[in-house]
This record gives C-alpha cells, structure tokens and sequence, in this order.
C-alpha cells in the first residue's frame, strides 16, 4: 500500500495526471495486489516518462538557469543598492509635510536615504501596513523610494473614498504583474530555463493581470491542479510581506545584469533611451526577484489577497517571437477586501479570455485577435460550465 501512495504522490506533484479516476477498485483490506501495483506504474510511467519526463530531469542542470541567474541579479543589485548609498556623502535634512488623516503633520528627514514607508513609521502602524503608494509633490511615489528634496507628501491607500482610485488601481494591477514574473521563473523545474519577455502596461478594465513568458515547452495545456500552483506561489508571496525596492541604474550595468535574457536585452536599450536621463533603467527587486519595470509599484507584497491565475494563452500562432511563448493571466483582489464566491467567479471567468494588451511580435491589431480568439475562448467556457451544472444535477 506504502509503494502505491508512494506513486500516486509523486504523481500528483507532477502534474502528470488529474486526480479523478484510478484503474483499479481497492476492496480488499490489504490493499492492491503486487501485479495491480506494477500496472499502475507502467501506465503511470510508460510513454509519457520516458518522452518528456526523463529526457528533461535525467539530463544535467544547465549552467545557466533560474536559481543562478535571479541570485547573480540580485547580489549585482544589492551592490549597486550599496555604492549608490557610498555616494550620497554628507547627510542633509529635508523637509517633509505630511498632508492627510488624522491631521497634517511636518517631519525632518534625510535627503536621499529617508522614504515615504519612514514618514508612515512616524505616524501610526495602520499608515504602515494599509500604504500602497504616496504622492511627492503631485507626482506618484514609491513608498520605499528615497525622497530627494522638501516635499509635500501624501499616502494613498485602497479604501480612500474621497480619492479617485484610479492610480491606485493600476499600480495594484502592475505589482500584481510583476509578482507574477517572480512565481512564473521560481515555480518551474530548474531543468526548464524561463526566459520572461514582458508585462503590457496596466489597464484595469481589460480584466486580468499579465505576464508574457518563454516557458522553452510547446504547446503546453497546464491542467487545473497545475494552474492551482502558480495561484498557489502567489498566496505564498504575498504572505511574506516583502518590500518592492525601486533602483535606477545605468544601462551597462543592467544590460549586464540581463545578459542572459534574450528578451531583456533588446528592450533595455529603448526603456533607457525614454527615461529623463535618457541612460538609466529603472529596476524594481522582490526577495531575489529582479525586473524592469517604470513603476510606481505597491509598498510590499502583503498588499495582495484572494488571487488566481486563470490563463496560460500559447501564442504561437499569435507571434512571430518563439514557438513557446505564453501569455499568463490572472485576477486578484487587494488585501482586506472580500466578495462572494458568486461574484468571484464571474471576474475568473472573464480573467480566461485572452487579455486584449498588445501582443510582443503580431502581425496584425492586437484587438482584432484578441475577438477572435476570445470567441473560441468563450464557447470553450460556455461548455464547461454546461457540464460543470450537469454534474452537480447527476
């Protein structure tokens, strides 16, 4: 019995098959017989371990994979992080006044080591831990962004009801992009090299997150357990809280520091042609995640609550980029706010069809395929559902 749950374990945690129906009936009190056993692993780990499992985890890890490649970001970032610091010299005081709940409050802090996230500490815990990004003289801030000069600073938060939650919407649904990069590099196996391309810019109303991706699989059809994951990581990030830090760096140093993403590399040369200096790239970090991104994003992670990656679009016939690349999709509500599971469901649903941002690569309007693939998209859900209410009648 130990070596039959043994099998269906690691199954399971493979994902190579659904956990529905077994081939045998398990009547008897000592369990499957030996010869039942060795059906089981042959159908289990016949053709589809030696085609796709095997040759993957029996061949070495490559030199150049995820775990390396985040950890050798990271250490370059903390210490550009640190010699940025180096540079700052003699310390100056600047002066900060604060403008909101529960009264206007003036501060003295350090030019170009003191953030927003150090006002809120000089005010409450709840301005700590509710904070998703602050103004800095009319401009959107990032809370852990040092402040440069004597400002007027203000913090938003999801539940302002006198504020337009516009801005606020969208650097929620850009974190949650960016959150989404760092799960898709960090969920797979370190034989599978995740090369991500880039997160179209925030649009609220288009329904779901995104992230394009180069998952190096064809035509890989992730089934609901395997979906499940990624949501899964993403619950897991957000319960550790960790800040997004913001550094802006030349653009040698991050093209070295992308050096090994295809993707990175070309577009790094435009973002830093478009920024103020017209040399820098702006990089944002999540525990050992490193990306671009022109931000503003959220304070931390603990920001995120109920969440689901709903999609995983291939678009190989979409692009013209690479035969693996994948647009993933997801849909999230911020950290406090509760809906039903009615209600809930009726955003995953629509968080299914393929997101309307533009595609890397196309050949044509990004709007006009996105309609024609949404409604094959949606005859599809349409039949799940039929069966999904057939089942729960029977």
């Amino acid at each position: 019995m130990g070596r039959l749950a043994g099998i269906i374990q690691k199954c399971r945690y493979s994902g190579l098959i659904h956990i529905q129906k077994r081939y045998f009936q398990m009547h008897s009190v000592q369990g499957p017989t030996a010869e039942e056993v060795e059906g089981v692993r042959k159908d289990l780990f016949g053709k589809l371990c030696r085609e796709n499992v095997r040759s993957i985890l029996q061949n070495p890890i490559p030199s150049v994979n995820n775990p390396v490649v985040r950890a050798k970001r990271s250490q370059m970032f903390s210490e550009e992080k640190e010699n940025q610091y180096k540079e700052l010299g003699r310390i100056q005081k600047i002066d900060v006044e604060y403008v909101g709940v529960p009264e206007n409050v003036n501060l003295m802090m350090n030019k170009g080591i003191s953030t927003p996230y150090d006002c809120a500490k000089h005010m409450s815990d709840v301005h700590v831990q509710r904070s998703v990004v602050a103004e800095v003289n009319g401009q959107l801030w990032d809370m852990h962004r040092p402040l440069e000069e004597t400002c007027k600073l203000r913090l938003f938060h999801m539940k302002m009801k006198a504020e337009d939650p516009f801005n606020v919407n969208k650097v929620f649904w850009r974190s949650c992009s960016f959150m989404l990069g760092a799960v898709l590099e960090s969920a797979l196996h370190e034989h599978i090299y995740v090369e991500l391309h880039s997160f179209p810019p925030a649009n609220v109303r288009s329904g779901s997150f995104v992230y394009d991706v180069d998952l190096k699989i064809k035509d890989w059809k992730p089934n609901t357990d395997e979906m499940r994951v990624f949501s899964l990581e993403m619950r897991k990030l957000a319960q550790k809280n960790l800040p997004f830090e913001r550094l802006e760096v030349n653009v040698d140093l991050a093209l070295e520091m992308f050096e090994d993403n295809q993707y990175k590399k070309k577009q790094i040369p435009e973002i830093a042609a478009g920024s103020t200096t017209g040399k820098t790239v702006c990089l944002y970090r999540v525990g050992d995640f490193v990306d671009i991104s022109r931000g503003p994003l959220m304070s931390t992670t603990g920001l995120l609550g109920r969440c689901t990656i709903t999609a995983l679009h291939p678009l190989r016939e979409l692009s013209n980029i690479s035969d693996t690349l994948y647009r993933v999709q997801g849909v999230a509500l911020p950290a406090g706010f509760l809906l039903n599971y009615f209600a809930y469901g009726l955003i995953e649903q629509r968080g299914k069809l393929l997101n309307s941002a533009r595609i890397p690569g196309t050949l044509q309007p990004h709007k006009q395929i996105s309609a024609k693939h949404n409604q094959n998209q949606k005859a599809v859900l349409i039949e799940e559902e039929t069966k999904q209410k057939q089942a729960v009648s029977a």
